[in-house]
Formats: structure tokens, sequence, C-alpha cells
């Protein structure tokens, strides 16, 4: 496919996956050689009228055949790295950008596969070790009284550091956060299994905000089966608490994953965040527009 007609998230998805600008390279070289192979059979076609026995015939067939062949053979290492890239694309799933969907982020092992295999009927698979999920991964589930179709994608764990130091692996998420018009939900592991304290994760958020400036974010306690948050060290209560103080009760809610405890509220508390995010930017939008129209028009007065 020509990537610049893709969604900017699959653009910048193909970037991290393979290198672009070779990508364009091998594109245009397979471009010419069509060129060329459509020149080589334009050309011999007139020969071909021009024979008279079935011997010279068959000696202009082959002799265009290796023509062709030789153009096609001089493509071998464009040929070989756009099969490379159809097998990176291939893996990409199947997103939909302008569909209402909840993005699961945090770090890893706090419980997003979880969450998806939860909330879909998918089979992510889950292991008690970081890193388990090196891909994107996406769910679709019936939500609202209308039953709309909602995405619910998985995204590989994220590490306190700077952008720029994290791998193919943490951009995938980093794309889908940018690029995605979604609802982020910020999953914090309480009980500390992930091997990352609460104080860090907390972190992480705030490293994160400059991504969520522009999209509703709704913060989900998990594995409160183990611990729960208001039995946790001072400092870290007190974390929770400027958290509840900073979201508000619509932002932050508590769940386990493995018992199924408080999970559909954080869900609701995800949609509702995200249908009521697009119905403001749908109202200013107007608001934009009307005022555009307005300072265009002018009343004459006779």
């Amino acid at each position: 496919p020509v990537l610049d007609e893709f969604h900017p998230f699959y653009i910048a998805l193909a970037s991290i996956l393979f290198d672009r600008e070779r990508y364009t390279i091998a594109y245009n070289h397979i471009r010419s050689a069509i060129r060329l192979i459509d020149n080589i059979v334009e050309s011999n076609l007139k020969l071909f009228k021009m024979g008279e026995t079935y011997t010279h015939l068959k000696k202009q067939a082959n002799a265009t055949l290796n023509a062709m062949c030789g153009v096609l053979r001089a493509q071998t290492p464009s040929l070989s790295y756009l099969e490379f890239t159809r097998e990176r694309l291939a893996s990409i799933p199947s997103i939909d950008p302008t569909s209402r969907s909840i993005i699961c982020a945090g770090y890893p092992n706090v419980g997003k596969s979880s969450m998806l295999n939860s909330l879909t009927n998918t089979a992510v698979d889950v292991q008690p070790y970081a890193f388990t999920t090196k891909s994107l991964f996406v769910g679709h589930m019936d939500h609202g009284e209308d039953g709309q179709k909602w995405q619910v994608i998985d995204t590989p764990g994220i590490l306190d550091h700077s952008l720029s130091e994290c791998n193919a692996i943490e951009m995938q998420s980093v794309t889908a956060l940018v690029h995605l018009s979604a609802v982020v939900l910020f999953m914090i592991d309480v009980s500390a299994q992930c091997g990352y304290t609460v104080t860090q994760q907390v972190s992480l958020l705030s490293q994160l905000k400059p991504i969520f400036a522009k999209k509703p974010l709704v913060i989900a306690l998990n594995k409160i089966d183990v611990i729960k948050p208001e039995k946790l060290d001072p400092a870290e209560q007190a974390l929770i608490e400027s958290l509840r103080i900073e979201y508000g009760a619509c932002g932050i809610g508590s769940m386990s994953t493995l018992t199924g405890e408080g999970v559909t509220d954080v869900v609701n508390l995800a949609c509702q965040a995200l249908l009521t995010y697009q119905k403001q930017a749908a109202a200013a939008e107007s608001s934009v527009i009307a005022a555009d129209v307005l300072s265009k028009l002018h009343k004459a007065t006779p």
C-alpha cells in the first residue's frame, strides 16, 4: 500500500515497525520495474506480429521472457524487503481510529491484558512477568442502552523514562496514545506486584500527562483484592488522595480484574468520560463554525 494514504496512526505505527524511507525506495523500484516490463511487452508484441514461423515465435517468446525475468531479478532486494514489511503490516491489528475506544495504559504487568480479556472475547496471554504484551491487541464490546460498539485496546507496558529512550515495543503504546481519539484508562497496581511502587506508577502518569492533554483520562486502581487503597502506606495514600482531588470522583475508580469487583463501574466511568468529552468538543466546534459564519455576514440597510 501507499503509506501516505493511511491514517496518521497507521503511518506512525509503520514507522516504528520498519524503515519507511527504505520501504518507499523499494516501492518505487517495483513501480519502475512494472513500467519496464510493460515496455518490453509492448515492443516485443510488434516483433511477434512480424514472425513467420513457429521457431521464430518461440525464440522471440524466450527472449521476451528472459528480458522480463532479468528486470525482476534485479529487484530481488526490493522484493525481499517488501515481503518483510508485508509481514510486519500483517501483524498490526485492525483498529478503527474513528470508533469509540478505551486505551489501557500503564506499567508492565498492572493488569491491562486481564482487563481486555474480562471485557471482550479475546484471549490475550497473561503471565506474571513484565512485557508479556509486545504489540497492540484490540477487542470489542457492547456498551450502553443503544448497544454501541466500543474498542478496547491493550498496549504494551511503558517504563518511566524519556520518550527518546523508549524501545519499539513501548513506542507502539505511545503511538496509540497520541493518534487515537479515545479515553485513556491508566491502570495503577496498588499491590505493587507488578514490580513498581505506587509512587513510581504515579510518576509515570505525571510524565505522560502531555500525551493525555487532549484526551479524557480515567485512573483505575487495580488489584484491590490483594490490598485496599485505604490500607496503603500513608505516603502512598496521600498520592492516591491527590489523584482523587485532581481528577474527581468521575476520574478515578477501584477494581480487581481477577475477581471482577468494580470493573463495570470503572468501564462506565471511562465510557461516560469519552462521551462527555465528545459532546463538549462538538459543541465547541459548532460555536467556532457559527462565529466564523456570522463574521462573514453583512446586514445591508436600504
